[in-house]
């Protein structure tokens, strides 16, 4: 558990399934929610202004167990869409 302040700038890895965020507004975070369940059905986390795009290949093949190929597809490709992952995502399995 983290127990700790967050600072503007500040970055941090939570891990996969527990957390959604919205995009911060001009007073911080305006909506923050963490998971009770390990298998959720939607996390919002990339898009043209995630944190998801700033964060380095290697923690997002790492994170997601993916290819390097498939992380940098995450971070650049993605736009304003939306980022849906099952529990049972693997590398190169597509549903």
């Amino acid at each position: 558990m983290m127990n700790d302040r967050v600072s503007q700038g500040d970055m941090f890895v939570v891990p996969q399934f527990y957390t959604t965020t919205a995009q911060a507004g001009n007073m911080g975070f305006e909506w923050v929610a963490f998971k009770t369940s390990g298998y959720p059905m939607r996390n919002d986390l990339a898009g043209y202004t995630s944190a998801l795009r700033g964060m380095p290949l290697q923690v997002l093949t790492n994170a997601y167990q993916m290819s390097p190929a498939e992380a940098q597809s995450i971070k650049t490709n993605r736009g304003s869409q939306t980022f849906l992952l099952s529990p049972a995502h693997r590398s190169g399995k597509h549903f």
